[in-house]
């Protein structure tokens, strides 16, 4: 697939936009561990029902615009915004102990965005889901999603061993660098991915001048002669629609 001179551009921009998502949807959001309770369970069941919402509202928003990339954009630009409104005061989630010390206010301002965060990054991951698909021709569909599914799983591993290595929480320029991706993972999309939304898919090939019919047979140029497009044509000239 990477060989491939129309399909290499999209997978590579699904893909590196799945890798930040897992890397802040995994790595970041969901290994909050201070703010509803000291209960891991309660605050992952509160971050549940947020995804949940983020979920809805990706669908109704797609639904109502018949668009994906640029509700993609919207939501990973949103992101960006929370991860860069939250560095100044990620010195109160560096611990437990430095949670319970900071002000009300900061106490708020984290809350809000981090929460703001999860769902903003809920939705786009879901959508992201939905743009990739839809690119891919059928017969290269599978190892396209795969491809992408498999960097979103790498960059969620690279989240978690961030945090574990304790090089997130408590930094404000990790913050920055997290909202730095979304910004470029959402404009990558937008200009690379085609915008395939509420269409049908591609399932087959459209051959001519000299496809699958060779000189002769169907026409003397192939299936009807129709303009020599194959499946990488459609998936590179969707992005003009």
């Amino acid at each position: 697939m990477f060989v491939l001179r129309r399909v290499w551009p999209v997978t590579a921009a699904s893909a590196s936009a799945f890798f930040v998502c897992g890397l802040i949807y995994w790595g970041f959001n969901l290994a909050r561990k201070v703010f509803l309770t000291r209960s891991m369970l309660a605050n992952m069941c509160f971050a549940g029902l947020v995804d949940f919402l983020a979920e809805v509202m990706a669908a109704a928003t797609c639904h109502a615009t018949r668009r994906t990339r640029a509700v993609f954009m919207v939501f990973m630009l949103l992101n960006g915004l929370c991860c860069l409104v939250m560095a100044p005061f990620e010195a109160c989630s560096s611990s437990a102990a430095s949670w319970r010390a900071c002000s009300t206010p900061h106490r708020a301002v984290v809350f809000m965005t981090h929460f703001s965060s999860l769902f903003t990054g809920g939705a786009g991951f879901n959508i992201l889901w939905l743009t990739t698909a839809s690119a891919f021709p059928a017969r290269m569909r599978n190892f396209g999603v795969g491809v992408c599914s498999a960097a979103g799983r790498l960059g969620a591993i690279l989240g978690i061993l961030l945090v574990d290595a304790g090089l997130v929480y408590g930094s404000a320029t990790a913050m920055v660098v997290f909202g730095l991706l979304a910004w470029a993972a959402g404009l990558t999309v937008a200009v690379v991915m085609p915008e395939r939304a509420f269409r049908p898919l591609v399932e087959k090939s459209e051959d001519g001048g000299g496809g699958d019919g060779g000189g002769g047979g169907d026409g003397g140029g192939g299936r009807g002669g129709r303009g020599g497009r194959d499946e990488t044509d459609v998936v590179a000239n969707g992005s003009a629609a």
